[in-house]
């Protein structure tokens, strides 16, 4: 059964942050978006509220790691991140009320202090 949904991608590789609508039944569909071929969910608090985050769970064995979700300046989830909402145990579309409140928690981190130009998307969590 399709199930579309709309989802936030922090995509560190791209260095954006982006909607979308992906099949939110289908793990090979977010594979893609992450381009990986395990992933993980967590959970975190933005604002009191919790959201969804799939993201790459291989993603600390890559040469150079960059963080996509930081709680109390610690980095929690490395590489591209699918953020959504969930109802049970199924993924769930953001409304525009969550993307909003979500990409106002999102700062461009510097990932090389040579090149200030050079930034990446980065989520901070409650």
């Amino acid at each position: 059964m399709n199930n579309m949904i709309k989802v936030l991608v922090d995509d560190v590789n791209s260095r954006s942050v982006y909607e979308t609508e992906v099949d939110g039944n289908s793990a090979s569909a977010l594979s893609k978006i992450i381009k990986c071929e395990c992933i993980d969910v967590g959970y975190h608090l933005i604002d009191k509220e919790e959201y969804t985050f799939i993201v790459d769970d291989e993603g600390l064995l890559i040469q150079k790691p960059v963080p996509s979700v930081v709680k109390n300046f610690a980095s929690i989830n490395v590489g591209t991140t699918i953020i959504c909402k969930s109802e049970g145990s199924y993924f769930a579309s953001l409304s525009d009320k969550d993307i909003a409140k979500i990409r106002k928690h999102i700062k461009f981190l510097r990932e090389d202090c040579d090149n200030p130009d050079k930034t990446f998307p980065t989520v901070f969590v409650d």
